[in-house]
């Protein structure tokens, strides 16, 4: 896919290439640097709810939902802001859905600047009627720290989200072993089997 420097404007799909099916969109909450946690632990010290759990959570969208998530959000923009654009320190930019922003009601979503009760609902009956799936992995600090791990949280929490992306390929695969049925999940995997069509025991291996 063709992207560019995600670390000061969320990533543009420009090319989505025709061997790609899913996209996940990834985003954090909370702090990944354990180190405030681990002296606090140490000094025994009260650590507050606000500053004691990371959440990792991936949204994914098929080609097509893609699309259509993509046009009705555009379409959002262009409703309430001109042509979608927003002025940010003086540099006119597309206007960015950010959450921090939409709760503090700052910048394009300043109160004087859109109607903003009737722009969050509309935005909440886009987020319900659109197709996606959501996965999500919380860590609960100050817990992960007293069990003695000690692994980068941030890639802790990746893995575990990885994890669960792939159980969502997994699960169909499990059900037509155990069952001997194809059913609509499982076709639509089928045909990404190394080997397909002939790929029991190639791409798919079942044991013994």
């Amino acid at each position: 896919m063709g992207i560019y420097n995600w670390t000061n404007r969320p990533t543009q799909i420009k090319i989505w290439e025709n061997d790609v099916d899913y996209v996940m969109f990834i985003d954090e909450n909370g702090n990944s640097d354990i180190t405030h946690i681990l002296k606090k632990i140490i000094k025994g010290k009260e650590i507050l709810n606000d500053e004691k759990f990371f959440t990792v959570t991936g949204v994914i969208f098929t080609r097509s939902s893609y699309k259509i998530a993509k046009d009705k959000i555009n379409a959002m923009k262009d409703k309430y802001w001109k042509d979608g654009y927003f002025e940010y320190k003086d540099k006119l930019q597309k206007v960015c859905f950010h959450s921090r922003e939409m709760r503090r009601g700052s910048g394009p979503f300043n109160y004087t600047l859109i109607d903003y009760e009737t722009f969050m609902e509309e935005l909440s009956s886009t987020i319900s009627d659109l197709d996606y799936k959501i996965i999500s992995i919380t860590i609960n600090i100050e817990d992960y720290l007293k069990h003695n791990y000690k692994f980068d949280i941030y890639n802790t929490a990746m893995c575990f989200l990885m994890q669960r992306y792939i159980y969502l390929s997994s699960y169909p695969i499990h059900k037509f072993v155990r069952n001997k049925n194809k059913d609509m999940a499982f076709k639509i995997l089928e045909k990404k089997f190394d080997k397909y069509p002939d790929y029991i025991n190639k791409g798919l291996k079942i044991f013994p």
